[in-house]
């Protein structure tokens, strides 16, 4: 599944938090959340500028960390688990 189609299931699964979708020039794509214990969630297949606090990412180029506050998955499903 590519970065597009992820970012639009991600966001079919968290309406109740009112996503909204920015497409990065990158490739990258970002969901802004609200009233939701993450800020963001990014999803990329490389290595980012220094993440902002609150800031989950889904990636395809590492392995899974759930430690802190800036998580990293490799599942969407994981992470839509972890947010609900």
């Amino acid at each position: 599944m590519n970065i597009l189609n992820q970012a639009k299931l991600i966001v079919s699964k968290l309406i109740e938090f009112r996503p909204e979708l920015v497409i990065a020039s990158t490739g990258s794509c970002y969901i802004h959340l609200t009233d939701c214990k993450v800020k963001y969630i990014r999803i990329a297949n490389h290595t980012g500028h220094k993440e902002k606090p609150k800031t989950w990412q889904l990636r395809s180029d590492v392995s899974s960390s759930r430690k802190g506050t800036n998580r990293i998955y490799t599942d969407v499903n994981r992470l839509v688990s972890d947010l609900k």
